[in-house]
């Protein structure tokens, strides 16, 4: 199993507020797709496509960086 985390921080030098998002997946046991870049061909998630195998809109919806910087910006409020 594996998981990418993305961890954001947002200061105004006198109060820092932080967020952090994942998802989880396998490696997969050989690349596959052509939507991606750097890890994306093996990283296989439950429905069994890799992050290279989806749509870009795919990728934004389940994206541990959109989800952490909605929890960022949820703060913020």
């Amino acid at each position: 199993k594996i998981k990418f985390t993305t961890a954001m921080a947002l200061s105004d030098g006198k109060k820092t507020i932080t967020a952090a998002a994942y998802i989880c997946g396998i490696v997969a046991e050989y690349p596959r797709g052509k939507n991606g870049f750097g890890f994306d061909e093996i990283f296989e998630l439950e429905n069994g496509k890799t992050l290279a195998e989806l749509t870009s809109e795919e990728k934004n919806e389940i994206s541990a960086r959109k989800k952490a910087l909605e929890l960022l910006k949820s703060k913020l409020g």
